[in-house]
């Protein structure tokens, strides 16, 4: 043994809880609760958020959108230009060129992303469009300007 060791004295370490330190031990653990407690709520809220974002914010699919307002649009214009009494070659040529005009701003429509602060409204739109089950249901959605 080295001269140095010799005069090595072991303390003896405290224990945890004892006598007069007691009140801090219990201090460290209402802490820790506090701190996983805090921890929990975190772990849920972004929980909530994971779900809110999945559920509700996370847009139909465009096709079905506009599979939707075809219908509508075709059987509502097949109505309006019926009661017009015009020749059937003009009553499709109508009908076509409706057909694809709505098509066509609905794909544009139903594809384009919003920047993150109108996402939902975009989707509550789209969401709308999809269950519309008339023309004015879909003139409703085109008011929608909040969540």
């Amino acid at each position: 043994m080295f001269a140095h060791e010799q005069d090595f004295v072991a303390i003896p370490l405290p224990t945890v809880c004892a006598g007069a330190r007691h009140h801090r031990c219990k201090e460290k653990r209402m802490l820790k609760k506090i701190l996983i407690g805090f921890g929990l709520l975190i772990v849920t809220l972004v929980a909530a958020g994971g779900v809110f974002w999945m559920g509700w914010l996370t847009p139909p699919d465009a096709d079905e959108v506009c599979e939707n307002v075809d219908r509508v649009v075709e059987k509502e214009t097949e109505e309006q230009l019926a009661k017009k009494k015009l020749p059937k070659e003009l009553l499709n040529t109508a009908l076509a060129s409706a057909k694809k005009d709505t098509h066509d701003y609905c794909e544009r429509f139903a594809k384009k992303k919003p920047l993150m602060m109108a996402q939902a409204v975009w989707v509550k739109r789209l969401k709308c469009m999809r269950d519309a089950p008339s023309m004015d249901g879909l003139k409703t959605c085109d008011e929608i300007k909040s969540f």
